[in-house]
């Protein structure tokens, strides 16, 4: 059997000197003599250069990747489950050497099932982990350092802690230079679940190499202002347009059209059905806004205001999300972001197509962020982004961190959480500083970059920093901090509140 991408090379010339180089026996041995073997192996040789996983290892159209897990957890059962639905061949289906070459990793078996031995090494395309854990009540993620450890603990699951420090040195040398890395929770759902969600992932990886098209719901000042941003960015293939307003929604793309034509031709596209634009997106930002009557509602901050018109307009894109099967992302705008940003994502819970945890992002706090960074400059000028830690609720519940002291943090904490009010003493509303705060975002997510997002976890939403891995998000360790459980807990009370 050969692999696309293969190397004439084999692991079995690199492992001659050991007496198991072929990496079969010649009697019948047990299922337990079989799995200690293979761990004895992979002690022997872990180095710099070389690591073992218990694992699978997939095909799907020449790219390849790693099932790995603990026994158990279903390797084979979900190999056989994309073989189905994606064409999927199984090449390995227990234990893998994969071995580093310059920016490239390629695996090969080392197995003793003859019909599915594979000598020839193949190009690496990422690894998925299935974990029993599920401490943060997430579909998927790409693990920081210490979810990391986890996940290999739990796969060499009989290894003893020096033996777990061996096999996983060459890991954790390497796990961030890896093409694709994620883990997935095995029981956030039936196997039906965790199936379309490992569909998804792989298809969205697939996704990643195709022209970039992406949505904006909603063309007043800051949709337009975005819009207009997005196709300036050079990756970008298309930006689909809708708002209520065809004829406003026709104009500005014919001048934004104009504005653009050194960048392509008819880079805006204007669509009469919302439907029409989820199906041709990738990613879709939502800047709608309720424009009912909001008398008696006054007595709650601005940007509450509108809530339950807000509600009402989202709950139709939820309809849409769920009947189209949307795979995509969607980045909310709309205000109170937090809490709609949660509303959309609960909203297709009980659809037949949920969106998944990684699918949706608020975006607000990296506003806050910019304005910390501005403001902070004055206190200090060498204050620089990466130093700056926002946690909470845009505006609303913020818990500000940087290396200043307590009392200039506080300080600064108070003029960041004043901000918009500010800005609205000269001008109507606030549009470049979120819009920026927007296209960085996204930026972040397709180029592996950091950002300040809401999430949903633990079953609930938080905001705070992030670094996108392949678009997952990689969630700071600091979320077990006593004072981001605390909004937490907070924000489950809104749910219960405004979500009844």
């Amino acid at each position: 059997m050969l692999c696309r991408h293969a190397s004439t090379r084999t692991f079995k010339t690199r492992l001659h000197s050991f007496p198991e180089a072929s990496f079969r026996f010649k009697t019948v041995v047990s299922a337990q003599s079989k799995k200690e073997a293979r761990k004895e192996i992979s002690i022997a040789k872990t180095s710099e250069t070389l690591g073992f996983l218990h694992s699978a290892l997939i095909s799907i159209n020449g790219d390849n990747y790693l099932l790995a897990g603990p026994s158990g957890i279903g390797k084979s059962t979900y190999s056989g489950s994309l073989e189905a639905q994606l064409g999927a061949s199984l090449l390995v289906n227990d234990w893998v050497a994969v071995e580093k070459e310059g920016q490239n990793f390629y695996a090969s078996g080392l197995d003793f099932a003859e019909n599915l031995h594979h000598s020839e090494r193949c190009l690496l395309s990422g690894i998925i982990f299935l974990t029993y854990n599920d401490e943060i009540k997430r579909d998927a993620f790409a693990p920081n350092k210490l979810e990391f450890r986890k996940l290999l603990s739990e796969t060499f699951d009989t290894a003893s802690d020096s033996e777990l420090d061996r096999l996983s040195s060459f890991w954790l040398q390497n796990y961030l230079q890896l093409p694709f890395l994620c883990a997935v929770p095995a029981r956030r759902g039936p196997k039906s679940v965790i199936t379309r969600t490992l569909v998804g992932l792989l298809n969205r990886q697939k996704a990643r190499h195709q022209p970039i098209e992406v949505g904006v719901i909603g063309l007043g000042s800051i949709g337009t202002e975005l819009a207009f941003q997005l196709g300036q960015l050079p990756y970008i293939h298309k930006v689909h347009l809708y708002t209520l307003s065809q004829d406003k929604t026709i104009g500005y793309a014919i001048d934004m059209n104009h504005a653009l034509i050194n960048r392509g031709y008819n880079i805006f596209e204007v669509h009469r059905k919302p439907e029409d634009l989820f199906a041709s997106s990738s990613s879709v930002f939502l800047t709608f806004r309720d424009r009912s009557d909001i008398q008696g509602v006054k007595n709650l901050p601005e940007r509450w205001q509108r809530l339950s018109g807000n509600l009402k307009i989202l709950n139709d894109y939820v309809q849409i999300i769920g009947a189209i099967k949307f795979d995509g992302t969607i980045f909310v705008i709309t205000n109170p972001v937090d809490i709609l940003t949660y509303a959309l994502y609960q909203g297709t819970l009980n659809k037949n197509n949920a969106l998944r945890t990684y699918q949706v992002y608020g975006c607000g706090l990296e506003v806050d962020v910019a304005r910390a960074l501005y403001y902070g400059k004055q206190i200090d000028p060498n204050l620089t982004y990466n130093s700056i830690r926002v946690y909470g609720n845009h505006s609303d519940m913020i818990v500000l961190k940087t290396p200043l002291s307590d009392l200039d943090n506080s300080r600064l904490l108070e003029v960041v959480s004043n901000a918009s009010t500010e800005i609205r003493r000269f001008v109507p509303m606030t549009i470049f500083g979120p819009v920026g705060a927007v296209v960085r975002t996204f930026q972040a997510f397709q180029r592996d970059g950091r950002a300040h997002v809401t999430l949903i976890q633990q079953e609930a939403f938080i905001g705070g920093v992030i670094d996108f891995r392949n678009q997952l998000p990689m969630i700071s360790e600091e979320i077990f901090d006593g004072e981001y459980q605390t909004i937490i807990e907070h924000n489950r009370e809104v749910i219960a509140t405004y979500l009844r």
